[in-house]
């Protein structure tokens, strides 16, 4: 049984490949910040440009060197929690269908945290390729 949680993070056990294309994350960054920087991520938990991407990036990752992505062909998948659980991805649940939408499901621990103030984030990179939408929502390269 999954939770859903918010629009782009769910948790709970792997119910297997969900059918469609599998997509292979190219690389992924994760870490923790301050709860009230859930607010900068991407509604649609997605970055298609360079200036949305180095925002982002700036704001959980400060200083660390902004990672080049070619946006013409790479993106960026954003998930945040609402806690210190971690967060994380299920590669055999990130799948593209012949519509070309993307579904992504992000899942972590479920440890309870009355009062948090920090939560766990993930990026994941992946090719451009064929994705016309995530979860519903149309990309576009802005």
């Amino acid at each position: 049984m999954l939770v859903v949680i918010s629009p782009n993070l769910s948790f709970g056990r792997s119910l297997g490949q969900s059918g469609g294309k599998l997509i292979k994350v190219e690389k992924a960054w994760e870490g923790e910040i301050k709860l009230e920087l859930r607010q900068q991520a991407p509604p649609n938990g997605f970055i298609t440009n360079e200036k949305a991407w180095a925002k982002l990036w700036g704001a959980y990752r400060g200083n660390d060197e902004l990672p080049k992505i070619d946006f013409d062909k790479q993106m960026i998948l954003v998930g945040v929690g609402k806690d210190p659980n971690s967060i994380g991805y299920d590669p055999d649940r990130l799948t593209l269908n012949e519509e070309g939408d993307l579904k992504v499901v992000y899942g972590g621990t479920d440890m309870l945290y009355p009062n948090p103030k920090t939560c766990r984030y993930i990026f994941l990179l992946i090719s451009r390729e064929g994705v016309k939408a995530i979860n519903g929502n149309a990309v576009r390269k802005d």
